[in-house]
């Protein structure tokens, strides 16, 4: 599965981020993040690992090391959401809505004017999909 170094150099280098630039992003030293990537400092505090992984705009859970089944998948939903939530995440047509979630979460930007655009244009596309056309502008 990879130590939090091992995914946090994966991370960076999919990226094309030097150290200095995770560091700018993530608010963690330079030593810190080097002693992390290289071993020396195997287990970092928390929140250092949770602001790594802001600035990567990824899951805390990208750096848990231990293995995941669908039982503990579910387990940890149970314990994240009220059970009308999960019965709702789980439905097919909740699909368009999570996955708008997720996308605005991923999303690398920080301007309110692009997530308000994304949403905007989601309503669009899903309004065009209930009257079974597309609006003309």
């Amino acid at each position: 599965m990879g130590t939090v170094g091992e995914k946090l150099r994966a991370l960076r280098t999919e990226r094309g981020w030097t150290l200095r630039e995770l560091s700018e992003r993530s608010g963690v030293s330079l030593s810190h993040l080097s002693a992390i990537e290289n071993h020396t400092r195997p287990t970092p505090s928390l929140d250092s690992v949770r602001r790594i992984a802001k600035a990567f705009g990824v899951s805390l859970s990208v750096f848990d090391d231990e293995p995941r089944t669908p039982d503990s998948w579910l387990e940890r939903a149970r314990s994240l959401y009220e059970p009308e939530t999960l019965a709702f995440l789980l439905r097919e047509d909740a699909r368009p809505y999570v996955d708008l979630a997720k996308s605005l979460a991923e999303s690398s930007t920080d301007d309110p004017s692009a997530f308000l655009q994304r949403i905007a244009q989601f309503i669009q596309d899903r309004k065009a999909a209930y009257s079974g056309h597309s609006d003309e502008a």
